[in-house]
């Protein structure tokens, strides 16, 4: 492990908290998100044309997990056939370019399934070669990423971006996969500004990914569940003596203000908490590493609180969801 001049202690510190990073925790909306894609993908497999679907959510939100979710269950492999080994992909990620053009797509779609040359080729000879490909490798489903990439900025994007869309919809059509495009909220109005309805009417399903929330006290929300789970996690994981927000309203309270129920924020702010009690050579981890970890800073925009939600009583933090 390269270190770039990190105390050693710290550097393992890391590294034992990466661990964090393989837990899965599941909540309400994930999981609603996971089975509607798993029926889309049933869809297109028996109706005669592809059932495609939208999964979106800010950055952070767990759009990512929810794909290698999918992908886990629909892992590649390898079968011979008479006459050559064929490798099966039956899911895979593509990203949507920054800079979008049906070429560019295609190639990164032609990488997806191992194509060995996804770059060389003219447009309708890259879509040839998709569609053999997506057959012979037993595709079920494509992940494009980034979708929103395809919002209009000007006049000339707008104009290629619709092109890619629609270039994109004749390849499933002809094809029988389903496509799930994955992006922000705000990608939805590309898709619903096709007044041809073509569009919409292919990707009419949509799966949203919102921020955790607290819930109340009698009828405690996502983010209670989701904090009281992964605390329990790192707290036996690494044998700490003590690890707050576990089935506490109140320190869930102090989490939404400090993150707005951000997954990525919320672990963020769980690791750096563990590695601020480790760097005091601590097993036992209080509200105060939480508050430290906040005036760092590395909440950034995503904390709603005007002042540290960790060291306000509960009075001063209702006023925070009050804007006072």
């Amino acid at each position: 492990m390269i270190k770039f001049g990190i105390p050693d202690q710290e550097a393992l510190n890391i590294e034992r908290i990466s661990k964090l990073d393989e837990v899965l925790i599941r909540h309400p909306e994930m999981d609603k998100a996971i089975r509607g894609i798993h029926r889309c993908i049933i869809q297109s497999l028996q109706y005669k044309e592809p059932v495609g679907c939208m999964l979106l959510a800010e950055g952070g939100m767990g759009k990512s997990s929810v794909c290698k979710i999918i992908q886990a269950g629909l892992q590649e492999s390898i079968v011979q056939t008479l006459d050559a080994e064929v490798t099966l992909v039956p899911a895979f990620r593509a990203e949507v370019p920054a800079t979008v053009s049906v070429n560019y797509l295609a190639s990164n779609i032609l990488a997806g399934l191992h194509d060995l040359n996804p770059d060389i080729g003219t447009i309708p000879a890259k879509t040839k070669r998709i569609a053999a490909l997506l057959q012979k490798c037993g595709t079920q489903i494509i992940f494009l990423d980034e979708c929103h990439n395809l919002l209009n900025t000007n006049d000339r994007s707008a104009a290629a971006n619709m092109v890619a869309l629609r270039w994109l919809k004749s390849l499933v059509n002809s094809s029988g996969v389903c496509a799930c495009l994955s992006g922000t909220p705000d990608s939805v109005a590309l898709i619903d500004s096709d007044q041809s309805y073509q569009l919409t009417r292919r990707f009419k399903h949509r799966f949203s990914l919102e921020p955790l929330m607290p819930g109340t006290e009698d009828k405690p929300g996502a983010l209670y569940h989701f904090l009281t789970q992964m605390c329990i996690h790192a707290r036996d994981r690494f044998s700490l003596q003590h690890m707050p927000l576990i089935g506490s309203y109140s320190d869930t309270l102090r989490v939404f203000a400090a993150t707005h129920g951000n997954l990525e924020y919320v672990m963020t702010l769980i690791k750096e908490a563990i590695l601020m009690s480790w760097r005091k050579s601590g097993q036992s981890v209080s509200l105060e590493e939480f508050a430290e970890v906040w005036d760092s800073g590395v909440m950034g925009e995503a904390s709603i609180a005007k002042r540290n939600p960790f060291r306000l009583n509960t009075g001063e933090l209702a006023a925070q969801f009050r804007g006072k």
